[in-house]
């Protein structure tokens, strides 16, 4: 009888750790990025607080991130100085009078980089992001230019604006990282 009731619980819990797919929340996902200014290409940290991000279920994290979608609202930048933000919104992230579009979808090329199909407004760029994989979580990290995106005016227009602070310079680089957790979704 004791064999029985340890080979049932044995099996039962086998069934239920393979019902428990990994599933990537919004509230799982942040993305954050740097900006550089000044000649000697200091970096200044944002985030966009507000973001749609979809994800299918899967038995690891990398494997729910293949196909997920994004759109990112590109009003909600975060820096920590709401004077910056203001700023960095009405000069870069608005263009006529409308919010800069950022939105995208994820490919899983191996173990260690993805690809985003990356549109800002209306030009679309694959981007490659290196990957650190830390079990249920991960961290994507990729370098774009934003003139690579037709962003030249916005450019022109966030270094009219900082000219002062940003001593004349701000660069078309930016990092951008983004961190996903995994939860397990057991039912």
């Amino acid at each position: 009888m004791k064999m029985f009731l340890l080979f049932v619980v044995f099996f039962s819990s086998f069934s239920i750790q393979a019902n428990c797919p990994l599933e990537i929340r919004p509230q799982d996902v942040s993305v954050k990025w740097l900006a550089y200014k000044t000649p000697k290409k200091v970096a200044v940290q944002g985030e966009f607080k507000k973001f749609s991000f979809s994800a299918a279920k899967s038995d690891d994290v990398i494997g729910s991130l293949a196909g997920a979608t994004f759109s990112i609202d590109s009003t909600s930048v975060s820096t920590g100085n709401p004077d910056r933000d203001r700023k960095i919104v009405s000069n870069f992230f608005t263009e006529n009078g409308k919010a800069v579009k950022i939105s995208g979808a994820f490919a899983v090329k191996d173990k260690t980089s993805v690809t985003a199909h990356l549109k800002l407004q209306e030009v679309s760029k694959e981007v490659r992001f290196n990957l650190e994989n830390k079990g249920t979580s991960l961290v994507l990290t990729a370098d774009i230019n934003v003139l690579d995106f037709s962003l030249k005016d916005n450019l022109s227009r966030i270094n009219l604006a900082c000219k002062a602070l940003h001593e004349g310079v701000t660069w078309p680089d930016v990092r951008i990282i983004i961190e996903v957790s995994g939860q397990k979704s057991c039912k």
